[in-house]
Formats: C-alpha cells, structure tokens, sequence
C-alpha cells in the first residue's frame, strides 16, 4: 500500500541501497565537522557490546554528541551538560539501556522505546541524542532521529518520545517493503542503514517525493534548550 509511502518507488530496495552507499561521501561534503568525528563515533558500537556487562563510556558519550551535533544544529550547552556527567552515572545508566535494547523480543519497539528513556534520564540527553547512542550500538533496533530523516519519514521534526516511537515505526515499514525485493545477494537494509539513506536523499535535494510524509501534517519543531 503506498499511503504510507513504504512502496513509494523513491524508496525502493534499490534506491535506498545507493544512498546508503554513498553516505560517507555525502557526509563528508556537507557535514565535514560530523565527518572528521565519524571514525570515533563509529567505533563506540564495538567497544561497548565488547565490555562486560555492554556500556557507553563517558567519553564515548561526549563523541557521540560532539558527532550528532556536528551533523545537525550546534547547540554548545548540550555538550557542556554531558561534559559534566559524572562517570558512574554515565556507565550506570548506559548499562542499563544496553540492558534493555539486548533484551528486546518481536519487532523491538517496547525494548528501543525502553533503551531511548533510559538514556534520557541524563541531563543534556533527550530522545534524540538517545537514539544516536543506541543506533551505533544496535543499528538494527535503533535508527537515530536526524533532522533530515525525521522529515523525509514523518513530514516534522519533533523530538519526544512518542515521535521516536512513530519514527522507528515509519522506517520499519519502509525498511520492510524494500528488503522484500530486494536481490537474494544482497544484504538486507537496517533501521540505520535507512535512516543514513533519508539523510542523503534529503541532503541531495532527493528525499520530499513521499506522499505519505509531503502531505503530512505541518507542526512546529518541538524546542527544549536543554535537551533533544
């Protein structure tokens, strides 16, 4: 059914594959700060699900920030927030929100929507700061909430925990109607995997062909100044 824009031929298996393939490209163009943190943020996932019990360390969770902000709007007081975070609170916290993304059974929307509260609970850290924690640890649970994505998907920009949950949502559905063509070979596309693939169609000047997120409703983006 294309009303919810998951069998839009602009998010075919194919087109979405080439997007993601180009990311890093991409990324590097537009975004040189996000891209110069990249490496480091891209290693975190490894490293936590390799502690025992999985974590994010405090510095990790300053990368991940210095990396989200640095591909969306600056918003220096949020990193000044996770800066001060003490490391047991950090590690006590991340812990438990790896916790509860491993734990996760069905299509993982109660263990994702779990893990993103939790994270939550630090200060400086919202829903969408959470997702970009969880997503380079568990990229097949968790697709992180960029400005860009969050448009293409849903039509708003909106950082609250029910946006998270319909995001995720939009983009199993998109994630599901495209790897059911996709060729045998290849690999099938994850939450994150789509989500970098919005990001470059929207980036690109690409990613408005949706009918599903053009004609949704217009809101205003939701503002916290200390979180998101």
């Amino acid at each position: 059914a294309a009303a919810d824009g998951a069998d839009e031929p602009s998010w075919s298996y194919s087109r979405l594959r080439a997007a993601r393939a180009r990311y890093d490209e991409v990324l590097a163009a537009a975004k040189p700060a996000a891209a110069k943190h990249a490496p480091a943020y891209e290693a975190i996932g490894a490293a936590a699900l390799a502690r025992t019990p999985p974590r994010v360390e405090p510095r990790e969770l300053v990368t991940t920030m210095q990396w989200k902000l640095s591909r969306g709007k600056f918003r220096p007081r949020l990193l000044d927030y996770v800066k001060a975070l003490s490391a047991a609170q950090v590690r006590e916290v991340t812990t438990r929100a790896c916790k509860l993304a491993a734990g996760g059974d069905g299509d993982g929307d109660a263990a994702a929507a779990a893990a993103v509260a939790a994270l939550s609970e630090l200060k400086g850290v919202g829903p969408a700061t959470a997702s970009a924690v969880l997503a380079v640890v568990f990229p097949a649970l968790v697709p992180f909430m960029s400005d860009e994505a969050m448009e293409s998907a849903l039509g708003r920009r909106e950082y609250t925990p029910k946006a998270f949950k319909d995001f995720r949502r939009k983009l199993q559905q998109i994630a599901k109607a495209a790897n059911a063509k996709r060729p045998v070979a290849q690999e099938p596309l994850t939450l994150s995997d789509v989500e970098r693939a919005l990001w470059v169609l929207r980036v690109q000047g690409a990613g408005e062909a949706d009918d599903g997120a053009r004609g949704a409703q217009k809101q205003k983006q939701t503002k916290n100044p200390r979180r998101k």
